[in-house]
């Protein structure tokens, strides 16, 4: 996940930035020179003044304006919690000057016409190519997400002001993040170029142009961690609030990195978008058994399982030439079959073992046990079949109920090696592990080229649907 590649680097920064903020602080009270000390005389007072004036310091106030010795603040509730809403305030100060910077002393630079012979002849006129849309970031945080997050005066309201923007945050973002990922070859190419050197010198930064292009997908990471310290001290009337915030820029990072991947899956016979969403991927063991007759397992079969929001479907990872030893050659899956979500049965564990888990089709006899290659991965999995039925409920409401949902199975599928070969004498199975093609009903779609290139529809999920369930988005 590109996001995880940069959770080192953007902590190694927030040290940094508060070592010196604290190494400032402290040069400026050691600068500070003491007030000069002033002579007082006394004020004579009379007894009955004075016993007046201590009884008075020991009466608590009632009054709304003020609070009491060693009270909370109105606008805060606990010391943890004002420093991690103050961090929130700091760091979106600090995101919008470092955008800032971006603009100023490298993107208006490469802009300008008078230095368009420097550049690279590759890059001329291609701004975006680099920068993405670095420009409407800078604009919406500075104009839009910055004055909220100052004018909000509470948790609560703070985290009413991310929900409002979360799609808008989506949308920039997806850009920024599918520009920069697609891209990083380009900048390392260029990232020592006497252009951008100048420009790094000239603004007299430490870190090159790079590392202030990491900023933004820095920045979209650090709105959950955030708020997942504030909800680790918040207290427990705006937890739930502060909880279902955090879960929904969870869900946010994981449809951006979803729309940075494209599926590349070939046999399949229909609209692999009118599956809905990928929610969950990995790669595992798969043994094959009869439910009915309680046969023993097949040999394990090594597949791509892809957790989509109308069906589970398996697949097989393929080169297109297996032969050369590039290791650039490009990889696609080839579907194998897939169980549809309306008829998707469950268990949480195996007669086989504890650590796997199984899956099948209601309408047939063959069950599969999923033995996961991370082992971690076994408990997203677990957790998203358990959602299954709500999820399912959901995305018929948005998307039109294909006319068929048997089991699809492929139909182009080619033969693996021998040592795939099932054990099992009592189920029907190919040397690829497939039941028997079958000939089945599938909705019609203009798409049916063997090779089909999709790019996951990520289309954000209705405000309801996120304060309602919070969707897992994995790539085990």
């Amino acid at each position: 996940m590109i996001f995880a590649d940069v959770l080192i680097e953007e902590r190694i920064g927030d040290i940094r930035r508060m070592s010196l903020a604290k190494r400032d602080q402290l040069n400026k009270l050691h600068l500070q020179k003491p007030p000069p000390v002033q002579i007082v005389t006394p004020e004579k007072k009379s007894k009955k003044n004075s016993k007046t004036e201590h009884d008075s310091k020991d009466v608590p106030s009632c009054s709304g304006d003020s609070t009491p010795a060693g009270g909370l603040s109105p606008r805060r509730d606990t010391r943890e919690v004002t420093n991690a809403y103050d961090e929130m305030i700091a760091t979106e100060i600090s995101y919008v000057a470092d955008l800032k910077e971006v603009i100023i002393h490298y993107l208006e630079p490469f802009e300008a016409v008078e230095n368009q012979a420097s550049l690279p002849d590759s890059l001329r006129g291609k701004p975006d190519c680099l920068f993405g849309n670095v420009r409407e970031l800078y604009k919406f945080h500075h104009r839009v997400v910055l004055e909220d997050l100052v004018a909000a005066r509470s948790t609560a309201e703070m985290c009413r002001v991310l929900m409002q923007h979360r799609n808008q945050i989506y949308l920039t973002y997806r850009t920024y993040c599918q520009i920069h990922g697609s891209n990083q070859k380009v900048r390392d190419s260029v990232k020592n170029h006497p252009f951008f050197k100048d420009c790094q010198r000239k603004a007299n930064h430490n870190m090159d142009m790079s590392s202030y292009l990491l900023k933004p997908i820095q920045r979209i990471m650090k709105y959950q961690l955030l708020l997942g310290n504030i909800m680790d001290d918040c207290p427990a009337d705006v937890r739930d609030e502060v909880a279902k915030t955090r879960d929904s820029m969870v869900e946010l990072l994981n449809q951006i990195d979803a729309s940075m991947q494209q599926l590349h899956i070939s046999g399949y016979n229909g609209d692999l978008k009118s599956l809905g969403l990928l929610r969950l991927q990995t790669e595992c063991d798969v043994y094959t058994y009869n439910r009915k007759k309680k046969a023993k397992l097949s040999r394990a079969q090594k597949r791509f399982l892809f957790f989509f929001d109308g069906a589970v479907m398996f697949c097989k990872k393929r080169v297109s030439n297996p032969a050369s030893t590039l290791n650039s050659e490009p990889e696609y899956f080839e579907h194998k079959f897939c169980i549809p979500i309306i008829s998707l049965g469950y268990d949480t564990s195996s007669r086989s073992s504890s650590n796997r888990f199984e899956v099948w089709d209601e309408a047939k006899t063959d069950a599969y046990v999923i033995e996961t290659i991370d082992p971690t991965a076994r408990s997203k999995w677990i957790q998203r079949l358990g959602k299954s039925e709500s999820s399912q409920d959901a995305w018929l409401e948005n998307r039109q109920r294909p006319k068929s949902w048997a089991s699809t199975v492929s139909n182009e599928s080619s033969c693996s090696s021998s040592t795939r070969e099932s054990d099992s004498a009592d189920s029907a199975m190919d040397t690829n592990g497939n039941t028997q093609t079958t000939q089945v009903n599938v909705p019609y779609s203009p798409t049916m080229d063997s090779q089909l290139d999709l790019t996951m529809d990520t289309t954000p999920l209705r405000t309801a649907e996120i304060n309602n369930e919070v969707e897992l988005v994995d790539s085990c």
